[in-house]
């Protein structure tokens, strides 16, 4: 006589078997590979209908970059100058394929260039201006890690995308987690070791050498 355990134990073989014949049974059917079925689910994603989102007429994003003192020569005007050119491609439709559409989704971008110069106090007074009055759709932009790190919380507080082209800190990501704030690129600790470890892996001690020589 079967115990409960044992008949439980083979219902529930079955109910495994059952499944898996099932489910070989319907690859078997539709006679489909793994990247056929894939395909096969992309093909049945496209055939929805999609609602439809309206950006309206333009994006206005505030660009931010050091356009006075020292810093404007070597970071700030040729940021500025690089946006621009950027811009005007996205607006005209003349971007790399696949991106060689005209704006987002059809709106123009509108830049409001901004000066970084100040310190980080002014620079939050600005953000809020952008932000609160001037209704931008994100802001874009900073060079100094002084500015980058006063500026991270109140993106988060005002929940305003914000893209960061420079702001070299480690501490942006480390001391918090942002939920608005995005940096292009490393920071330079990590550019920095990638750079010693570059030495010390193609010179093989000659630096060292030539240093001991000198």
């Amino acid at each position: 006589q079967e115990t409960d355990s044992e008949i439980t134990n083979e219902t529930d073989t079955t109910t495994e078997l059952t499944v898996e014949n099932q489910g070989k049974e319907l690859i078997a059917q539709t006679n489909l590979s793994s990247s056929n079925l894939i395909k096969e689910f992309e093909r049945e994603q496209l055939k929805k209908q999609l609602p439809e989102i309206y950006v309206g007429d333009t994006v206005k994003v505030g660009v931010v970059s050091f356009l006075t003192g020292p810093a404007a020569g070597p970071f700030g005007t040729p940021a500025k100058q690089g946006a621009e050119i950027v811009i005007d491609a996205i607006n005209s439709g003349t971007m790399p394929a696949p991106y060689n559409t005209k704006g987002f989704a059809g709106a123009t971008m509108n830049p409001i260039f901004s000066d970084e110069s100040g310190g980080g106090t002014k620079q939050v007074g600005l953000f809020r201006d952008f932000v609160q009055k001037q209704n931008v759709d994100a802001m874009i932009g900073y060079i100094s890690s002084g500015n980058c790190m006063a500026i991270s919380p109140v993106a988060d507080e005002v929940k305003m995308l914000t893209i960061f082209s420079t702001c070299g800190t480690e501490r942006l990501y480390e001391e918090k987690l942002r939920s608005h704030v995005f940096r292009t690129q490393g920071n330079a600790v990590g550019d920095s070791l990638a750079a010693a470890k570059y030495f010390a892996d193609d010179y093989n001690g000659q630096v060292e050498k030539q240093l001991l020589n000198d």
